[in-house]
């Protein structure tokens, strides 16, 4: 999601749906700073997924980084752990964080700060099945203050289809 010399920015109010390995990612290097992921939504199925991946360069700091990570709703559909961790084979080192591979838990992420306010919970989705992401106005989200998102203004524009199947009879 985020990699190496990111400054000032702000991930919030969105919705993050079954990332196959981890929900959310951060290559952290470099000179990174002030990074702010909140009022988001991380729904996931497979129970080998985490919630959060990060690789931190030797050098870089979790902690300086990582300004903001909470307010959010998470829901592991699968039921498994929420889990936060570095990935398998490379470098986690950051002295400002009491977090390693070993210890993966939730737990151990708000105990460093993270996610304190985040709910664990069912987003409510209309249909997610037929990809129909919209919140039912039941859901625990609009307590963290997310806003709906209006999904008619997502994805190509009826123009961009209109314009890229003339003249390919293949494609119509």
């Amino acid at each position: 999601m985020i990699s190496h010399r990111a400054k000032k920015v702000t991930v919030e109010n969105n919705i993050f749906v079954d990332g196959e390995n981890s929900q959310a990612y951060f290559y952290l290097a470099g000179e990174m700073s002030d990074v702010r992921v909140r009022r988001n939504i991380f729904s996931w199925s497979s129970p080998s997924a985490d919630f959060v991946r990060l690789l931190i360069a030797p050098g870089a700091s979790l902690c300086q980084t990582l300004a903001e990570f909470d307010s959010n709703l998470i829901f592991s559909a699968s039921k498994s752990l929420v889990s936060v961790c570095g990935l398998a084979e490379e470098p986690y080192d950051d002295a400002g964080i009491e977090l390693s591979r070993g210890d993966r838990s939730f737990a151990s992420w708000q105990d460093a700060g993270y996610d304190s306010h985040s709910v664990l919970a069912d987003p409510l989705f209309v249909d997610p099945s037929a990809g129909d992401y919209r919140l039912s106005p039941q859901s625990p989200a609009f307590g963290l203050g997310f806003e709906q998102i209006d999904v008619s203004r997502i994805g190509l524009s009826r123009s961009h289809h209109q314009r890229h199947a003339k003249g390919k009879p293949g494609d119509r």
